[in-house]
Parts: structure tokens; sequence; C-alpha cells
């Protein structure tokens, strides 16, 4: 069926008319038996093909929509199968001019990408959906869009960022009333914070989902609840109660014919039977869930049930067999980048190991583990749970402010209204002045409770602000442990690289193969040639990715505060060579000429690491940055001629220095340079030069602590506008 539908893909696609066919065509195959079918998915089927008899139907805002829900449901279930058929709708609703539905094609292109575990793909079409919605407006497009940016991050075990994602889109979904957003948001940040052991808070949102998803009927958020509070359960020892949950789930999934469904209920119930030591129930569980997963194609599923078959295999002292699936697991977590399931991967391997009697390997598996599990659980993350939790909560109570202001205000508006009508009522009838003075009275001290409770409530409002500003400050504070962390990730350049490669050399072997019938020895040679290339280049990216690895290893190890004795030329070498490779990662047109002059007197000192790393760090990246700006500026010129000799070339040097008693490090660029009014002010906290949104004002402000205050030393600074910018560090030996 498969290769049928290839076929139709190239052949049926050159024209609107022939889109129709293959659609139609398309859904036939779905439908012949090679793929479970849900009543929905039926439904829209028929919808469209009744559409398509329609003139210009490919124009058609109706038929587009219903194309696009079709799509989203084909890519959610086979992901693989559904990508041309994605592909031809974004071009129709561009050729439509129907950007509401341009946005959602987008949009579903990230789910199907994130669902096979491209998160860097999925992440560049939730971008562009994104950036249209706000282009043109479309406000209710944005609340889903972001919760899928916080799936990415989550899946990239950006746990703090992903909450802060969730939080914006439950606010979003809250004040467009969109209840479907709004529950998938409370699953979200469920999820989160059962990673972070939270059960009991992590319950409490599954349960509010689930009363969603009832009062909406969704049925899928509901077999999602039903599912997410049996995990809880079974985390929280109620074994029995876990069980039901998934019971019910895997029932209502097998009612909707849904296979992402009754793939995640399969597993979930696989692990309450291991819980019970039912150990074949489990694995019939598991192996029905790996059968979904891998034939839906979807990466983080699959790897999920490798390693929980990989723990039955343990309870059945097959450690051979274990240690093979988590290895298996562990290739599919690096290849998708999902730091969860890596941690995972590296602690069954690491007990399997273990068990095998290879300690060494094992102990590695087991550092490797910690440090995910660390990632995952550090302190950051939680101060982030608890910061915008609270945020949220002050943003319900300021509402709730400002509708008991309002009612205050009618309040008095009232009783101004009433004392004006005793007034008049009192010139008319004279004889009731006694009844309308104690009425004047009472609306007196009326006005003065009112008066009360509102200077109480204004004084409750600056509590509350000034709250919300110390919450702001321990993010800001929280987040400065994480300064260098994004650095790690030119890790995905390299890998990039590799995998390119990879593809490229497969297909070239493909070619290889078919020369190798027609004999042609010159070609072959020529494709072995290209072959071996490619392998080269692999090899170099390789060794760049472990390097970065090993360097960002040793240098984040953020609980050491002791000075060690530490090669100042090979640090000061690393972390130029990171900034510019951080840089370069997010600005693939940025360069830049590096230049260094070390000291070769300059012998080994005793300083703190880690955070002398991280203040050259912020160093490097601002020099980086302003020669950058620079070149941009230089490139917008009218003026400016590429072959002239005297145009500008981005250059950051460093240099070392041995003296009796000191040493000095000196950054230079010769970028934008800062203005003198604002120099004496770069290292006062929260302040920057640069545009909102580009920096958090906290950089230099850390710098000046580290080397001032922990390695006792001064930080000098020169630097005169579009010229030079001059840090000098000076240590104690």
């Amino acid at each position: 069926m498969i290769q049928n539908y290839i076929y139709l893909k190239r052949r049926l696609l050159s024209n609107s008319m022939n889109y129709r066919i293959f659609l139609l065509g398309m859904a036939i195959n779905f439908s012949s038996g090679a793929f479970g079918q849900s009543n929905q998915m039926n439904q829209l089927r028929t919808t469209l093909s009744q559409l398509a008899k329609k003139p210009n139907f490919e124009k058609d805002t109706q038929y587009l929509n219903v194309a696009n829900k079709l799509a989203f449901e084909y890519a959610e279930s086979y992901p693989d199968s559904a990508l041309p058929l994605l592909r031809n709708q974004l071009n129709l609703c561009r050729e439509a001019k129907f950007t509401k539905g341009e946005i959602e094609a987008l949009k579903i292109l990230g789910n199907l990408y994130q669902n096979k575990g491209d998160f860097t793909k999925a992440s560049l079409f939730y971008t562009q959906a994104y950036d249209l919605a706000e282009k043109t407006k479309l406000k209710s497009a944005l609340p889903g869009i972001l919760n899928n940016f916080g799936l990415v991050l989550m899946n990239q075990g950006k746990y703090s960022e992903a909450l802060g994602k969730y939080f914006e889109t439950l606010k979003l979904a809250e004040q467009q009333n969109n209840r479907f957003v709004q529950a998938a948001a409370l699953n979200n940040i469920a999820t989160i914070y059962f990673y972070q052991g939270k059960f009991q808070q992590a319950g409490v949102n599954y349960e509010e989902m689930l009363n969603i998803s009832l009062s909406t009927k969704d049925t899928s958020g509901i077999i999602l609840a039903y599912s997410n509070l049996g995990e809880v359960k079974l985390e929280q020892g109620i074994k029995d109660t876990a069980l039901q949950n998934l019971k019910k789930a895997y029932a209502l999934a097998q009612g909707i014919n849904n296979p992402e469904l009754m793939e995640s209920t399969s597993r979930m119930i696989a692990k309450v039977y291991a819980g019970f030591d039912s150990l074949k129930q489990a694995e019939h569980f598991y192996e029905t869930a790996l059968k979904l997963a891998r034939s839906l194609s979807y990466g983080v599923p699959t790897c999920q049930s490798l390693i929980g078959i990989a723990w039955l295999k343990m309870k059945q002292n097959l450690p051979a067999e274990a240690r093979q699936l988590g290895t298996e697991a562990l290739q599919l977590a690096e290849n998708m980048g999902q730091a969860l399931l890596q941690r995972d991967a590296h602690e069954i391997i690491a007990t399997a190991e273990a068990a095998l009697g290879e300690y060494n390997s094992a102990l590695s598996h087991y550092k490797t583990f910690k440090i995910f599990s660390d990632s995952i659980n550090n302190i950051a993350s939680v101060r982030a749970s608890e910061s915008y939790q609270a945020e949220y909560n002050f943003s319900k109570k300021e509402l709730e402010f400002e509708r008991k202001s309002l009612e205050q205000r009618w309040l008095i508006f009232s009783a101004i209204a009433g004392i004006i009508s005793i007034g008049i009522i009192a010139l008319l009838v004279n004889r009731n002045r006694q009844r309308l003075n104690k009425a004047n009275l009472s609306l007196n001290n009326q006005n003065v409770q009112i008066e009360k409770q509102k200077v109480s409530l204004e004084s409750t409002l600056d509590q509350l602000k000034n709250t919300q500003s110390q919450l702001i400050h321990a993010e800001k504070m929280a987040s400065m442990g994480e300064l260098t962390a994004g650095v790690a990730h030119e890790i995905q350049n390299p890998l990039n690289f590799i995998n390119n490669f990879a593809e490229v050399s497969r297909e070239l072997i493909e070619e290889l193969k078919e020369l190798i019938d027609t004999e042609d020895t010159k070609e072959i040679k020529i494709l072995a040639e290209e072959i071996n290339g490619n392998l080269e280049k692999i090899e170099t990216h390789g060794k760049r990715a472990d390097n970065i690895v090993k360097s960002m290893l040793y240098h984040s190890r953020t609980s050491n505060k002791n000075p060690e004795i530490t090669e100042i030329n090979l640090l000061v070498k690393q972390y130029m060579n990171l900034s510019f490779h951080g840089l370069k990662a997010k600005d693939k047109a940025f360069n830049a000429q590096m230049t260094m002059t070390l000291d070769p007197a300059l012998g080994p000192i005793k300083v703190i690491p880690n955070e002398l790393g991280r203040a050259l760090l912020n160093l490097f990246n601002n020099a980086f940055y302003a020669v950058s700006e620079r070149n941009k500026k230089e490139l917008n010129t009218e003026n400016y001629d590429s072959k002239s000799l005297d145009k500008y070339h981005p250059l950051v040097s460093v240099s070392t220095q041995t003296a009796k008693d000191h040493i000095k490090i000196i950054i230079e660029d010769n970028g934008t340079g800062i203005r003198a009014p604002v120099l004496s002010k770069i290292f006062m906290p929260f302040f920057t030069t640069k545009p909102s949104g580009s920096g958090t004002g906290l950089g230099l402000s850390l710098t000046y602590e580290i080397i001032t205050n922990l390695h006792k030393g001064k930080l000098e600074v020169e630097s005169e506008e579009n010229l030079f910018t001059r840090f000098t560090i000076i240590l104690p030996t």
C-alpha cells in the first residue's frame, strides 16, 4: 500500500484537480485496512469528498479548513504518510491567501516533526506560525502555538523555559475562554511537576484538566487525563487506583480507535503491571505499545517502551538483554536530543552493566545519569515553576482586585446619588427631616467604611506589586546559574553535519550499488572518493562534538566553589572558542577574526575555574556581539564598498600577561564601543546597552562580582564609541 501511495504522490500532484484525486486516493488507502481509523477521520473524509465536488474547491476556505483537520488527524496517527499531504495543503492555503489556514498547516507540520522526534524542524514551523499569527493579529492562534513551543522545550530538557511558555499559554487561553488549550496547558504544567516529583500538585492539575475535558466532551483529553492520573497514583503507591484509571483510558482509546492514545495507555498499563510484578502482562502491554509507536514513527514513545522492557529484563535476571535494549533507547534519545530519556537510558544501562560485573562502564553511565537527573530537577527549574505559579496566581488576584474596585466605585456612586435624592426629598418634605438626617448619618458612615476599604485594598495592591517585583528579581537571579548552559547546544551544530553527511553517503552508496552492475570503474572510484570525503568530515565533526562535551562537563560544575590549580591560557582559549561557536550557531552569517597572544611564561595559578570561565564567557559574548552589531551597521551603510581595502573587519583579541604578584587577561574588540555617559554604569545589575529583549543586564554585574569578590581581583574597562572596547582582568597570584 505504501508503494502505491508514493506512486500516487509523484504522479498526481501536478495540479489542483490531481491534488483532489490524491486526497481521496489517500483516504481510500488509509481506509482499506492497513491502518485503523477513528470515527472523526471517517467523518472528515466524507465531508472533504463532498466539498471537493464544488468548482474552485481548492480556494474554498471551508474545504481548506476540513482538509487541515484531516491532515491534523493523519499527522497525529501516521506522521510519515501525512507529510506530503501537509506540504501540499500549506501551498494551497498560501495560493488561496487563507492566512488562518496557513498558520494551522504550519502548526500541524510542527506537530508532525515533534511526533517524529525532530525538535529542530518542529521549532522552525512553530516559529513561522507564531510570526504569521502576530503579523496578521490572529490572537486566537497564539495560545496553541505557545503550548506547542513548550512541548519542544520540555522534550529538549529546558524545563524552566517550557514552564514559562505553559503559564503564558494558560493565561491567554483563559482570557480567550479557549477551554481546549487551557486543558492542554494544565496537562503540560502537571507533567513538569510530575518530573520534579511534585505528585500531589501534578494530580491537582490533572484533575482540573479532566473536569475541563469532561465539560467540553473532549474524548482525547479525557483519555489523557485518566492516563496521567493513573501514572500519578502509581508513583504514589496506589496501584489499584492507578490500574483502574488506566483501564478506563485504554477502553476509551479503543472505542475511538486512536492509535496514539492506545499506545500511551498500553505503556502506562504495562508500567502498573510491572509494579505488581505481573511480568508477562507487563511485557504484553509494553510490546503492544512498542509496536504501535514504531508503526507511527513516534520517537519518544518508542524510546520509553524500550526502557520499560529493559527494566522487565532486569527483573527476569537478563542483564545482557536489558543493556542491549537500553543502548538502543539511548541512541534514539541522543538522536532526538531528549534529555529525560537520555537520563533514563543511562540509568538502565548502568544497572545492567553493574549486574554483569562491568563496573567501570556502569559507573560512567551512572555519572551521566546523575548529570541529566540534576539538570531536570535543578534548583533553577524548581524556582522557575514556583515563580511562574506565583505570578499566575498574582494576575488572578489583580483581576479580582479590579473587579472589587469597580464594585466599590459603583457603591460610592450609588451613595452620592442617594445623598442627592435625600436632599431633594428634604426640601420637598420638611416633616421627614429627622428621618433624612438619620439616613445621611448612616450614609456618611458607609462612605467612611468604603474609604477605609479602598485604602486597605490599595495597600494590598502595593504589597502584591512588591511581591511580583521580588518574584521577577528572584527568577532573574536564579537564571544567572544558567548563563553558560546555552553554549552546550553548540554540540547540535556538528551533529547536524554528521547527520547530513551520513544521509548523503547513504544515497551515494545506493548509487554505487547500481554502478557496480555496470562495471563503470571510473564512476565507481569517483563515488568512492566522495564517500571517503564525507566520512572524513563526519570524523572531524564527531571529534569537535566530543571536545565540546568534554569541555562543558569539566567547566559546568556549578557547585564547586573551591580554588583549583588551573591553566589560565587553556581556560581562555576554551571559552573564547565556545563563545565564538555559540554565536555562530545562532547567526550563520556571523564571522569574525580571533587573535590570541598568550604569555608562555604564565604558569598555572589557583582560581575557581568554572566561575572564572563564566566571567570570561560573558566578556567574550559581549565582544562578539559588539563586532557583529557594528558589522551589520557597516553592511547597511549606503556607501559600503565590498572591494574597498578600508572596509570594516570584525576582530576580537585576547592576551595574557604575567607579573610578579599578579596576572592580566585583556579582552579587546573593535566593535560598537560604549558611550562615555554610560561607561560608569555597565557593572550595575540589570543595566544593559543592548536592545530590549536582547540582554538581562546581569552579565557584566555577575562578571564584576566573580572577579572582585570571589577572586579578590580587579576588572577595568576602556572604550571609545565605534572604535574599541577593552576589558582588563587583574588577578592576584
